[in-house]
């Protein structure tokens, strides 16, 4: 019995001594814009101790449709380390924090392109998971995770004008063409497709 209790107390002490991390996950990110436009998300992740948390993993999932997605480790401070290498898709990011210190904190910039034509509302969501990859083993789970939701414009204006030279032709004559395609509104529109005929004359 005095070893099953002993054992029991042990187990315990494992448990207890998980809970001693607090990390936080803060992602910044615009919540307006248009669509096509370049975005810049920056990923604050943080450890509010008492522990340091070796090993602790992020993943911040991306926009829907995003493109050119990119990720770089901009700072970290109070002696915590940068991911030495990260996962980077237009879907989403991923990195293992060799050292999140105890009051350490790593800051991870994200860019890349909203989607065209996209969702008009889109959502980049961060979550930072402990060492254990358990949610409840941080002291506050609620702030490992930390969404940005984005209204985006798709007012794509397009206009099309086709001009000819000369402008009166005559039979026997060399006619250019000129085809000027335009977007006027606040949105991209990346994949606009563009026909032309050109009828003979009589």
């Amino acid at each position: 019995r005095s070893l099953l209790w002993g054992l029991g107390l042990s187990a315990m002490a494992q448990f207890a001594s998980a809970q001693l991390v607090d990390l936080v996950a803060n992602n910044n990110g615009p919540t307006t814009a248009n669509a096509g436009d370049p975005f810049v998300y920056t990923l604050t992740l943080t450890n509010n101790g008492p522990n340091d948390a070796i090993g602790a993993t992020f993943v911040d999932t991306m926009p829907a449709g995003a493109t050119n997605v990119a990720a770089v480790c901009d700072t970290a401070a109070s002696t915590a380390a940068c991911p030495p290498t990260m996962t980077v898709g237009n879907t989403q990011i991923s990195g293992t924090l060799p050292n999140l210190t105890n009051q350490g904190t790593v800051v991870i910039k994200i860019t890349g392109n909203y989607g065209v034509p996209s969702d008009s509302s889109v959502r980049s969501a961060a979550t930072i998971y402990p060492p254990s990859g358990n949610l409840n083993d941080d002291a506050i789970p609620k702030t490992n995770f930390s969404p940005v939701n984005t209204t985006l414009i798709n007012d794509a204006k397009v206009k099309v004008v086709k001009t000819q030279s000369p402008a009166n032709p005559v039979i026997g004559d060399t006619i250019t063409y000129t085809i000027t395609v335009s977007n006027a509104g606040g949105a991209a529109a990346d994949g606009t497709k563009l026909s032309d005929s050109i009828m003979g004359l009589g």
